[in-house]
Parts: C-alpha cells; sequence; structure tokens
C-alpha cells in the first residue's frame, strides 16, 4: 500500500473509518439499501459526531433509490440505532441526519 503524503489527513480519516464500516457491513439486520443509505449518509457527513444536514435528494442522487424509499430507509436505520435525525418539518427546512457513532 502506498501513501501519498500531501493526502496523509485524508489517509488518517479512511483508517478511522474502517471500524465502523466492519461494523456496518457485520450487521445482519442490515438490508443491502440500508447499507447502501448509511454509506451515503457517511460520504455526505464525514466521521464527525454531530448532526449535520444531509439532505434526503443527495442521498436519493448517490444511492439510486426514490426518495420515499430513503425516508422509509432512514426511519428503519434510526430504529434500529444507526442514525439519529431530527425532521425539518417541510417548507424546505432539511431534516438534520447523523451517525451514531460509539
Amino acid at each position: 500500500m502506498y501513501l501519498i503524503e500531501d493526502n496523509l489527513e485524508e489517509t488518517q480519516a479512511v483508517r478511522r473509518m474502517i471500524p465502523l464500516l466492519q461494523r456496518i457491513m457485520m450487521d445482519d439486520r442490515l438490508t443491502g439499501r440500508e447499507i447502501r443509505v448509511l454509506l451515503a449518509v457517511l460520504s455526505l457527513a464525514g466521521l464527525n459526531n454531530q448532526r449535520v444536514p444531509v439532505p434526503i435528494d443527495d442521498i436519493c442522487c448517490l444511492t439510486g433509490i426514490l426518495y420515499a424509499n430513503v425516508c422509509a430507509t432512514i426511519r428503519r436505520l434510526d430504529s434500529l440505532g444507526w442514525v439519529s435525525r431530527i425532521r425539518g418539518n417541510g417548507r424546505g427546512n432539511v431534516s438534520l441526519i447523523a451517525l451514531r457513532i460509539s
């Protein structure tokens, strides 16, 4: 494996993600769609454990999943404890979604 010195921060961030990615892939409760949505949220939000605006439209574009199905998947991931969310209450407000990283 070759490390490029210019991307040292990026390489370290990827290394910090590996345990989380392993937990995602090993969770037998998750379907393929749920894994795809989780990975999209991870790529949009990064590893900070704060609530960040993650537009559902962006998740749809990254995964190729319909809007209604992404919403249902996020509700399921919330019930499984993988994400937490605060609804945007419509009117153009974006729901805030955060990975629960422990």
